[in-house]
């Protein structure tokens, strides 16, 4: 698994907000992607990264 969906939603009168994630190459790190607007504009979108490395299993 490379990428995929987290989460999505719709809003009132046309807004929205979606959320997608996706693994690098090693599994090491995990990128969120969250994008939010209203009809066809994009008004906010923000990055997260989680660092899998150095954590115990």
């Amino acid at each position: 698994m490379h990428e995929g969906t987290l989460a999505s939603a719709g809003g009132d009168e046309g807004s929205w907000s979606y959320r997608y994630g996706e693994f690098s190459k090693d599994f090491s790190v995990y990128q969120i992607n969250y994008a939010a607007g209203d009809g066809l504009d994009t008004s906010d979108f923000s990055t997260e990264l989680i660092n899998f490395i150095g954590l115990p299993l």
